[in-house]
């Protein structure tokens, strides 16, 4: 039995932890998998769900060369940019794999970090992408064109529907996602505050936490938008709130893939999203809306609510658009088929 070791540099829990916990749980029964990271709220999710955590005091060089010494492993699959530098400089004869869930900023053009991840694909074995489009993306795609391969990201839909339950809807739009600058919470609410004139009943549901949700409280009170925003902060259950909404609005700076948009979709929700990474792909015509501007963001939303025929058409097309992300056994197939060409 072969022993793979994950390393993420966070003992956070977002969204490529969550796609490393579910790509744990489709590993063949012939792998036995170690979750590697520092404490945190990783840790009640990885109890959860019985793997097996290696808890690590920092993400030091020095620190991850015990780790994997002490676990014996054979393959080292790191899951974000910072994990795949300090894999790839480890010295230990073990097969080493690169999972990128993002398509930060920096990832398209020529500089020390794209440069940095070039030189440490040289000793990856596979560097795996969570689209299409983040992988073409990367400034040097050419250049590990031959080691690359896309992965799809998977969604438990079965899971999303379970503990969405049957809510009534209650707001026009939601923001599902950290509130940080990547994920541009200010800009969704702006986006209320824009149409909030001609809709002066607008609803809007915030759900999550990070370094702006003071901003973004202190927005909602500077604009009078109290009656139209409510802000519940970090959910452990995010879904009912999302399955309240009729629309879900991801005004994101970059995405990978857009974890959050199948999970919306899967509950028959809409998305109106701006048109970067993954999301190109993610949000059809059929089921959403993909906006290169502010305009673009009003238009859509406004639209939807107008038309309700038009809402309940895109609501049905979200949920199937969803099954090829809800897909247990393709997923298990692309798992079992990176872990096995190693």
């Amino acid at each position: 039995m072969k022993r793979v070791a994950h390393i993420l540099s966070s003992g956070g829990y977002s969204g490529a932890e969550n796609i490393a916990i579910r790509f744990i749980e489709a590993t063949p029964e012939s792998y036995e998998s170690v979750y590697v990271s520092t404490a945190g709220p990783i840790e009640v999710k990885l109890s959860d769900a019985n793997i097996r955590h290696y808890c690590i005091p920092n993400n030091s060089h020095s620190t991850l060369k015990k780790a994997i010494k002490d676990l014996d492993v054979d393959i080292v699959y790191a899951h974000d940019f910072k994990a795949s530098v300090r894999t790839a400089f480890l010295m230990s004869p073990v097969t080493k794999i690169s999972h990128i869930h993002q398509n930060p900023s920096w990832f398209s053009s020529i500089n020390i970090k794209t440069l940095l991840f070039l030189f440490c694909s040289l000793f990856l074995s596979k560097i795996v992408f969570v689209s299409q489009e983040t992988r073409d993306e990367f400034a040097f795609a050419g250049a590990i064109k031959k080691k690359s391969v896309v992965l799809d990201n998977f969604v438990d839909g079965v899971i999303v529907k379970e503990r969405a339950g049957h809510q009534n809807k209650k707001f026009h739009v939601s923001f599902l996602g950290r509130f940080e600058p990547v994920k541009d919470p200010l800009r969704f609410l702006k986006l209320i505050n824009t149409i909030k004139p001609d809709y002066p009943n607008i609803s809007a549901i915030m759900i999550g936490d990070g370094s702006l949700i003071h901003s973004a409280r202190q927005y909602v009170v500077e604009q009078g938008l109290e009656s139209n925003v409510e802000i519940v902060g970090y959910q452990d259950n995010p879904y009912t709130y999302l399955s309240e909404s009729f629309i879900n609005v991801i005004p994101s700076v970059w995405e990978g893939f857009g974890l959050s948009a199948v999970e919306a979709m899967v509950l028959g929700v809409p998305v109106v999203a701006n048109s970067v990474g993954g999301l190109k792909t993610v949000v059809t015509e059929e089921c959403g809306f993909l906006c290169k501007n502010d305009e673009d963001f009003v238009s859509a939303i406004t639209t939807l609510i107008n038309e309700k025929s038009k809402l309940a058409e895109y609501s049905k097309n979200a949920l199937e658009n969803s099954k090829k992300y809800t897909d247990r056994d393709r997923w298990g197939h692309g798992v079992a088929g990176i872990l096995s060409q190693e």
